[in-house]
């Protein structure tokens, strides 16, 4: 019983971890699209 407790709470915190890093992910590409579109405008 206590292992099916702590396997989903692991399964949980996985879950989570996984959609703050795509999140992340997400966030590292847009910001890096608006520095590069900041410098092509900016030579341009």
């Amino acid at each position: 019983m206590q292992f099916l407790v702590l396997r989903t709470l692991v399964l949980q915190l996985f879950l989570q971890d996984m959609i703050i890093y795509r999140f992340y992910l997400k966030l590292k590409l847009f910001s890096l699209h608006c520095i590069i579109n900041f410098i092509i405008v900016y030579l341009i």
